[in-house]
């Protein structure tokens, strides 16, 4: 099995001006992983800092609710295919367990879930993962619609 993660540095977060760059740049690195995740046939795939989050193909043996406890830790979002959205069933649990969170369907039946597609969610992740204090996030708390997919 394949999967593509997309790793960011820290540092070039920490030096754009505000949240709206900082959003902005996430929203490339989706784009860009939407494009691979066109091209190739991926199981899953992943946006996370510093390439820290932990993969599912290696847990797919786990319980359901370990599955669920570890998918979104140390990751701002993550494309499944539809091998792994039949194991994961995120349509059941990720809209109760995060409710700012977005799934967007991809090609070849497979879906990009963003945890929290909030601005108030890309500060606080930032703050977690990064320990960048963000300013009051821009604009309101709808969630995010990442437009740029393919």
């Amino acid at each position: 099995m394949h999967f593509v993660r997309l790793g960011f540095d820290s540092a070039v977060l920490r030096k754009l001006a505000n949240l709206g760059d900082r959003k902005r740049l996430l929203d490339e690195f989706l784009s860009i992983g939407s494009r691979l995740w066109g091209a190739f046939p991926f199981y899953e795939g992943e946006l996370s800092p510093e390439e820290e989050g932990g993969l599912l193909y290696p847990s797919r043996q786990s319980t359901i609710e370990e599955i669920r406890r570890v998918l979104p830790v140390n990751n701002f979002a993550r494309f499944l295919s539809a091998d792994a959205v039949q194991l994961v069933q995120p349509y059941r649990w990720v809209p109760q367990a995060h409710p700012n969170s977005t799934i967007t369907a991809v090609d070849r039946e497979s879906l990009l879930v963003v945890w929290d597609a909030s601005n108030e969610g890309l500060a606080r992740f930032l703050s977690v993962e990064f320990s960048i204090k963000c300013n009051a996030p821009l604009g309101n708390s709808v969630p995010a619609r990442f437009y740029s997919l393919l």
